[in-house]
């Protein structure tokens, strides 16, 4: 096989991969897009659960333990929800990484600047608050309000429950303020904890990822090399 075969079969299978990563954001993006329908949903549930309490004269309404179950699940389902939602933010930077770096080896192999849009404008103009003047991007507005959602969310039946349950609940004592106090705390934790994993991913993931990336490509290229030369020694 001639040189001009070898590049022009690198090339074809370069952008062949490059089209399928670009097929696997596209169905990730749309598996993100669903989240909305799942806050929908917790907080029209929420809101149910919170005028039957108020209405009904159902002893199981006025249970603690009962309370402090929906409390947790609460939060635990919205964790399940915001870290669903973050699962695949997560696999569409990865692969946005990916395509990055195939670019810049199609450019490399066809000797011209032709593919540049995930290596050098998506950093630019979706990972920028500001990407261009007087422009705000607005996926930094939607994860604010989902932040505040998921606030309400994770804190409303154990804050609702802490300053009202003298109102309709039975009698707890200290162990009403502790338990419901409890579940604060782990609201309080989960909201930081994804806070954190939500930074990472948003402000290092990608550059990290590229870095990474070509850091292995490298590698294993000077490793091949290496091999070549004792072969041929």
């Amino acid at each position: 096989m001639s040189s001009e075969d070898a590049k022009s079969t690198i090339v074809d299978v370069l952008l062949k991969k490059y089209s399928l990563l670009k097929e696997e954001i596209w169905l990730n993006n749309k598996v993100y897009r669903e989240h909305t329908k799942y806050f929908q949903i917790l907080l029209t549930g929420l809101l149910v659960l919170f005028s039957a309490a108020w209405q009904s004269k159902y002893d199981v309404f006025r249970e603690l333990w009962f309370w402090v179950v929906v409390a947790a699940l609460v939060t635990t389902l919205m964790n399940y929800v915001a870290f669903h939602v973050l699962e695949e933010m997560y696999s569409i930077i990865l692969l946005s990484a990916r395509m990055a770096v195939l670019e810049r080896a199609l450019n490399k192999a066809v000797g011209s600047n032709i593919l540049f849009w995930e290596s050098q404008l998506v950093e630019r103009l979706f990972a920028s608050k500001r990407p261009l003047k007087g422009i705000v991007n607005p996926n930094y507005v939607l994860l604010w309000i989902q932040g505040v959602l998921g606030l309400l969310v994770i804190f409303a039946v154990p804050t609702y429950c802490f300053v009202f349950w003298d109102r309709f609940g039975k009698p707890g004592g200290t162990w009403s303020t502790l338990s419901f106090g409890l579940c604060i705390l782990y609201s309080i934790g989960s909201a930081g904890f994804y806070y954190y994993v939500t930074k990472g991913i948003l402000s290092d993931l990608r550059q990290k990822a590229v870095e990474w990336i070509e850091t292995i490509i490298k590698e294993q290229a000077d490793g091949a090399n290496t091999r070549t030369s004792v072969n041929r020694g």
